[in-house]
């Protein structure tokens, strides 16, 4: 008789500027009183919240843009960002759709008056990607509780 062993366990990769000390870093253009959000097709934007702590959510589901709130059933992926001078660093872990994986994904951007200008982007542990797009702020949008930023709880990224 033989057995065959499976072990499913979950995965994670380790964050590049969260940290136990971690501190943001400041901008003056930085809004904090609603979200960014990138076009999509139609009416749908897919939201990037960010708070005074550092803590950042991005809405992996495009969200209807007259909507007051995200939806429940939203799927989110949490992290940190970092500024320096104009620069915006946002760091998130999304959660493999086939698997136990939570994948960092870096963006880049240049903060601008009511805008972040994107212009990198690295998933996983690829190649950086030059990308240009842009995300403009709404004000008011309701947002997502940062206390569920699991980012902050975690041991591994706490050191």
């Amino acid at each position: 008789m033989s057995f065959v062993l499976i072990s499913s366990c979950v995965s994670y990769d380790m964050p590049v500027i969260y940290h136990k000390n971690f501190s943001p870093g400041t901008n003056d253009k930085l809004r904090f009183d609603g979200c960014y959000i990138q076009r999509m097709q139609g009416k749908n934007v897919k939201p990037v919240f960010l708070y005074a702590n550092g803590s950042a959510c991005v809405a992996e589901t495009q969200i209807d843009s007259n909507l007051v709130s995200v939806p429940d059933a939203a799927v989110y992926s949490w992290g940190n960002y970092k500024v320096n001078a104009d620069t915006i660093i946002v760091e998130r872990f999304y959660k493999e759709e086939a698997g136990s994986n939570f994948n960092r994904i870096l963006m880049r951007g240049v903060i601008g008056k009511d805008r972040i200008d994107w212009n990198l982007r690295t998933f996983h542990r690829s190649k950086p990607d030059t990308v240009s797009y842009t995300s403009h702020f709404k004000y008011a949008y309701a947002k997502p509780d940062s206390t569920k930023n699991w980012t902050r709880t975690r041991e591994q990224y706490n050191r």
